[in-house]
């Protein structure tokens, strides 16, 4: 399994013959004659690997969130005709939609929408779907005997001033979701760490160590603030489960995973 880290929450996982892409966006778009940052304050250059024209590749979008999602993917078709969208059913797109962006109508056939909760086997990848706290859902993918988990905005989001009864929604939910996923294994799994966060910052990466059998876990969602891994890592640790934890230094890192559980070059 060779992982690629584009940046922010974007990733690309080579697993077998398939692809995955989950929550890509360009950092950058053309506004009258400037090139400008998609998230105002933050500068993403991270890129998408090269692929052979027949390459298999499952783009998944967890939500709309602009973070998380580019419209620019839908041209992607037009390179890689095998490519497939998944995203969830609530994301609708009409003929409109297309037109207005310069793309081919013809790609709504190659999206798969799937529920909020729910299981979908496409193609040989068998995908179970959690319900987010935020927007939209979390993935769970599984191919040839090995699991990949991309939360996208399911997280423990502990605002400080938000209302108790928002912040207990947001902890029994997550908590409940994570239970589910717990009854599963997994072999990465990318989870939300953001530094906005405040003394809740950790809340949500603790709870899925302590609950979830992964053998990697790789945070996501930093707002380029990768040195919050390394201070999280520092944190005592009596159960060791820091040790899944890996660091992301900046864009474009790539991870490779070899057989076993928790080895890896």
């Amino acid at each position: 399994m060779k992982i690629t880290f584009i940046h922010h929450s974007s990733f690309c996982v080579e697993l077998g013959d398939k692809v995955l892409v989950f929550d890509y966006f360009n950092g950058t778009c053309t506004r009258g004659t400037e090139q400008v940052d998609v998230i105002p304050n933050f500068h993403f250059q991270g890129r998408m690997p090269e692929f052979e024209p027949d390459q298999e590749i499952y783009m998944f979008v967890s939500h709309r969130h602009q973070d998380h999602f580019d419209p620019e993917i839908f041209r992607w078709a037009d390179k890689y005709p095998r490519i497939r969208y998944i995203m969830p059913r609530q994301m609708k797109f009409n003929e409109n939609y297309f037109a207005k962006r310069g793309l081919d109508p013809a790609v709504k056939e190659r999206i798969v929408p799937v529920e909020l909760v729910g299981q979908v086997t496409l193609e040989g990848l068998k995908i179970e779907t959690f319900v987010s706290t935020d927007e939209g859902v979390a993935y769970l993918v599984s191919a040839g005997g090995r699991s990949v988990y991309h939360a996208g905005d399911l997280h423990w989001w502990h605002w400080e001033g938000e209302p108790e009864e928002f912040l207990d929604y947001q902890e029994k939910l997550y908590k409940k979701e994570m239970d589910r996923l717990a009854q599963h294994h997994v072999d990465v799994a990318f989870v939300v760490l953001d530094s906005r966060l405040d003394k809740g910052v950790f809340w949500g990466l603790d709870y899925f160590l302590e609950k979830v059998d992964a053998d990697y876990v790789i945070p996501m969602h930093l707002w380029q603030r990768y040195e919050l891994i390394s201070q999280y890592k520092a944190l005592p640790d009596e159960g060791r489960r820091k040790e899944r934890v890996l660091e992301v230094t900046g864009e474009n890192q790539v991870f490779v995973t070899i057989h076993g559980p928790r080895g890896r070059s």
